[in-house]
């Protein structure tokens, strides 16, 4: 009855079963034990006990239990005042060897005459006895007594009074939270470590729902709102008093979420927004209006962090007037604790992201990347170094990277490149790796000092060089023809004139290769001789003629080089050149009865198509066998510069067929947004734009395409307009900000032509470099809503100067190198500029001379 009244009172209060839950009181099951102990013992009415075996050891044995229970909650007064009730039961029961003195006549004003009878004719009956003089604190035993018309009425002690005015006590005051001083901070520091210990968002949620529940007494459920940067849209990540898994696949978008309006900035109480909801969000007004998920009141603590919004808590109420601006004040408390732990949840989530992303990169990358300790010794690898390898990751980790060097460095190179690395420099070096299989290759190794999980450790990226190796020796081996190159390439590109190109070429290329006679023909799309430009040093000329199965037609059709390293006196090649129907074709009479005996013929290919073929022919076998490569480097050059001719000679009538790429644009809201800068006080747009170097990119969001041409489509790589239209954000990349930037400092001071030079992207991702120029039409230079900009693609122009500014320096390098020997005196000055000259020409950072002496070679400089 205690109980029941502690309860009524803690409703008529405000007060909540919940809170109690929320009380981790200690020790809860060890009033389960000694409730189930005195139900065996304790008499049923008038029917004596269930088990009257051992009774007053039992009952002794069961008061243990609740005694260590309210020592465990001694921090509560109204348990301590339980204690005090069960203490007094506990002393009489023991003074009197294990039973609790009972008075018949209150267990006869409580209705229960047989037990009386019973107690009176036995002297015990279960846990109690006959209260007399061989009793003692009689006053302390049941003497006490509800009257019989109460339903299960009995007769009590001062203890069991007690007792259950602390139980009434307890239940009506625990209830209902936030009851003293002691009580809020109790809770304020659960709710602290709950923050702490959050491991994710829905347990911050839950935390910070589960306290604004205990601080505000109306308050009966809760969501958390966290918005996603990327999608700009809001997600419910935890909620108490809702089905968490019913709200999750909801998305709100950020530009329509109630929340943002009614409470931007601080906690406000929210009433009357289903009306907003149901017209901004009408599926998600329908899903929540279903479910009976829209409270009539809802208190909305806006988590803000630097200025952005992070998420919403939200406090639901179950009527209109619910909640006061007292109880927005209350969350406006916690609002800094609950946006840390929002802000370190997002913040790790988005570090093991990152994490994980680096890990796939560090997986991903082609080059086996070892992390070491400072003896050398294997902590982790990337996939790379097993494929690299032949090891399985767990063989590699723990072991000594040296061994699988083949050669280790002496303990003085070791010690040369620790002093280095603890210096901070990267350090490069080269040695042989060996496989699983015992097979060896070269490496690259670039060695950096960092930290490693707090340790200082080294980064160790092994790149194969193989090919590098081998590339390396055929450069040695051709260094007079990147000379010869350069010349060409400067001598090609030095006019536009087809037929001059084609002279200067056959000229190098006798030079080069000692050709007796040099021709390069070119073709029309349908195969027909356009031009034919040679070169006789000794043989030809010779007639032109393609034969229908001819050596010169297989190169124009299949477009592969051919090289016959000998013709026999019966036309007959070595090796067989096969025909389209597998017989081998002979070379043409004309050549064998010349005397020719070896030939090459190398197709001239610009942007996949074959544009012509460069033919050399010499009187002696195997003449060109390792000139393939220099040939078709040649054949390459030669298809740059023709075409570059060509596009001069048509350049005219491109112009007037418009192949050029044009563009009709409006660049009218780019023009306002310019104007309101200008009245907002802005002065200096050049300045403004370094400040706000974001702005540049809004303006290219607002530039509108009108029309295009066919040459526009086709830069691009797109089919149509609409095509264009959507992957604009594609083909204009960050890289073209400092062009249009240029095209904002224009529109700002009024001039309405413009010429810039940029990069953009095609729809396939392919790099254009573009000469861009535009000019306002006439009559719309006040808003500039009509603007034909063109666009020229120079990404060939662009990568041909690279070259030939490469060639150029390592031709200024032979210069200087040439310019020196003539000016030594010495074989060691001779020895000291040839070196030196071969660095600055190969680039190399190891070169040096050795002079024959006898049967010896002697180093003489490096």
């Amino acid at each position: 009855w205690f109980a029941l009244l502690g309860l009524l009172v803690g409703y008529v209060r405000g007060g909540r079963l919940k809170h109690l839950a929320e009380l981790e009181l200690r020790g809860l099951p060890l009033i389960l034990v000694s409730l189930v102990i005195q139900l065996l013992i304790f008499p049923l009415g008038d029917r004596g006990a269930v088990f009257p075996y051992g009774t007053r050891y039992l009952h002794l044995l069961s008061y243990l239990p609740l005694l260590a229970f309210i020592w465990l909650n001694r921090r509560f007064w109204e348990i301590l005042l339980m204690g005090l009730g069960i203490l007094l039961n506990f002393l009489v029961i023991l003074i009197n060897g294990g039973y609790m003195p009972a008075s018949p006549e209150a267990l006869r004003a409580a209705g229960l005459t047989t037990l009386a009878q019973e107690l009176a004719r036995s002297g015990s009956v279960g846990n109690i006895t006959l209260m007399g003089p061989g009793t003692y604190l009689n006053f302390l035993g049941d003497v006490l007594h509800l009257p019989p018309c109460v339903p299960f009425a009995s007769a009590f002690s001062l203890g069991d009074l007690i007792l259950g005015i602390g139980v009434a006590l307890f239940l009506a005051l625990r209830m209902r939270p936030r009851q003293g001083p002691e009580d809020r901070l109790r809770g304020l520091v659960r709710f602290l470590r709950e923050m702490n210990r959050a491991r994710n968002l829905r347990e911050v949620g839950e935390a910070a729902i589960r306290y604004a529940l205990e601080l505000i007494p109306k308050a009966t459920s809760g969501t958390l709102l966290v918005r996603d940067p990327l999608r700009r849209v809001f997600r419910y990540e935890a909620a108490k008093g809702w089905k968490l898994e019913e709200l999750q696949g909801l998305e709100l978008p950020e530009e329509k979420l109630p929340n943002l309006r009614y409470a931007p900035r601080k906690a406000a109480v929210i009433t009357g927004y289903e009306e907003d909801l149901a017209q901004a969000m009408p599926d998600v007004y329908r899903f929540l209006k279903e479910r009976g998920m829209l409270p009539p009141a809802f208190i909305s603590l806006p988590i803000i962090h630097e200025g952005e919004v992070l998420g919403f808590l939200n406090i639901d109420g179950k009527s209109p007037d619910a909640f006061s601006e007292e109880d927005a004040g209350l969350l406006e408390d916690i609002r800094e604790e609950v946006t840390l732990a929002v802000k370190a949840i997002l913040d790790r989530e988005r570090l093991q992201e990152s994490e994980a992303s680096l890990r796939r990169l560090y997986d991903a990358l082609p080059d086996a990347v070892y992390v070491l300790d400072k003896n050398g010794r294997i902590l982790d690898v990337n996939v790379a170094c097993s494929l690299q390898t032949g090891y399985p990751r767990e063989e590699l980790i723990g072991r000594n990277i040296f061994e699988f060097v083949r050669r280790k460095p002496s303990p003085r190179q070791l010690e040369d490149v620790y002093r280095r690395l603890e210096q901070g420099e990267i350090v490069v070096l080269q040695h042989e790796k060996v496989k699983k299989d015992g097979t060896s290759f070269p490496v690259e190794v670039i060695l950096v000092p960092l930290t490693y999980w707090g340790k200082e450790v080294f980064l160790s990226i092994n790149r194969d060089i193989s090919e590098r190796k081998r590339f390396e020796e055929e450069t040695r081996q051709h260094i007079h023809e990147l000379n010869a190159l350069n010349r060409a390439l400067r001598s090609v590109v030095s006019t536009l004139e087809s037929s001059e190109v084609l002279r200067r070429l056959t000229a190098i290329i006798e030079d080069l290769v000692k050709a007796e006679y040099t021709v390069i023909a070119t073709f029309d799309e349908a195969g027909n001789l356009e031009e034919l430009v040679d070169r006789p040093a000794g043989l030809g000329p010779f007639p032109v003629r393609l034969r229908e199965s001819g050596i010169t037609r297989k190169i124009l059709v299949e477009g592969e080089p051919v090289l016959v390293e000998e013709i026999l006196p019966d036309g007959t090649t070595v090796p067989p050149v096969p025909g389209r129907d597998g017989v081998p074709i002979r070379a043409n009479p004309v050549l064998v009865k010349a005397g020719v005996r070896s030939f090459a013929g190398i197709p001239i290919r610009y942007r996949g198509k074959i544009i012509g073929i460069l033919s050399v022919y010499s009187r002696k076998p195997h003449a060109f066998d390792k000139r393939l490569g220099l040939l078709s480097s040649l054949a390459g050059t030669a298809a740059v510069a023709l075409e570059n001719a060509r596009l001069y000679q048509e350049t005219r009538h491109l112009f007037e067929e418009s192949p050029v790429s044009l563009w009709i644009e409006d660049f009218s809201a780019v023009k306002a947004k310019l104007d309101s800068l200008r009245e907002e006080g802005v002065e200096d747009l050049e300045t403004y734009l370094r400040d706000h170097p974001e702005f540049v990119l809004e303006c290219v969001k607002l530039l509108r395409i009108v029309e295009v041409n066919r040459a526009t489509l086709e830069l691009f790589e797109v089919r149509d307009l609409e095509e264009l239209q959507e992957k604009l954000p594609q083909i204009i990349p960050r890289e073209v900000e400092p062009l249009f930037r240029g095209e904002l400092i224009a529109i700002w001071e009024g001039r309405k032509v413009f010429q810039g030079v940029g990069i953009n992207h095609t729809a396939r991702g392919r790099t254009v470099h573009m000469l861009l120029r535009w000019r306002v039409f006439p009559g719309h230079e006040r808003d500039y809503s009509r603007v034909l900009v063109s666009i020229l693609d120079i990404t060939d122009r662009v990568r041909a100067e690279e070259r030939l500014k490469a060639y150029s320096e390592k031709l200024a390098a032979l210069h200087r190198t040439v310019w020196d020997l003539q000016r030594c005196r010495t074989v060691e000055e001779v020895c000291k500029a040839a070196v030196e000259g071969a660095r600055g020409i190969l680039g190399f950072q190891i070169c040096n001379i050795g002079l024959v002496q006898g049967d010896r070679l002697v180093p003489v400089y490096a």
